[in-house]
């Protein structure tokens, strides 16, 4: 056991991890299969669709690095 108390539970960390990945990618896939739709009803191009996709991609990715590094800080400080 390390000197703090607390076991070191690296499955738990990949578990959870590996779940946030899914979530991301099956939301991205949701967004993806909906492309038709959202181009007929929004009576714009594909271009323009597309260029709202990687802009929701590239936010929805990237969120979860600073909740991470958050997340850290408060486990370290406790």
């Amino acid at each position: 056991m390390p000197a703090n108390g607390r076991r070191s539970a690296p499955w738990l960390a990949l578990s959870v991890l590996a779940l946030g990945l899914f979530m991301t990618l099956l939301d991205l896939t949701i967004v993806n299969v909906a492309i038709p739709s959202i181009v007929d009803d929004l009576r714009s191009s594909l271009d323009q669709i597309l260029w709202v996709l990687n802009g929701y991609s590239l936010v929805y990715g990237s969120s979860p690095s600073p909740r991470r590094s958050v997340g850290w800080r408060r486990i370290r400080s406790s």
